[in-house]
């Protein structure tokens, strides 16, 4: 991920990464998002976490990924690419919403099944 987009191998001036877990302490790819945060331009990070911790950590947003909030910050979302990875009901249920209640292309939809 950082790699492609420091050297300019995508096609892109902007990508968000909405990047959830159970935990906070299972967002275990949160050092390299972080770097890429601070060191690529135009890349973001949001974190979520389903349970919080004992210690708030206020840059992580309580609960699951909202995709309905997704979209509504996501300018001309008919433009945008959804890179999606995560357990297979997830990916599902975001690949059909995405395209049956946002009404996306299919080939606006990619993604990364894991199981």
């Amino acid at each position: 991920m950082e790699a492609a987009l420091s050297q300019g191998a995508l096609p892109i001036e902007q990508a968000t990464l909405h990047y959830g877990a159970q935990t906070p302490d299972l967002l275990i790819y949160r050092p390299l998002a972080d770097r890429c945060a601070a060191e690529v331009p135009g890349f973001q990070v949001r974190y979520y976490a389903e349970h919080q911790t004992a210690s708030i950590d206020l840059t992580i947003h309580p609960g699951r990924i909202n995709l309905a909030q997704i979209m509504t910050n996501t300018a001309a979302p008919s433009m945008a690419a959804f890179y999606l990875s995560g357990p297979k009901p997830m990916i599902e249920s975001f690949r059909d919403s995405l395209i049956t209640t946002y009404h996306l292309s299919p080939n606006n939809v990619l993604i990364d099944a894991w199981e």
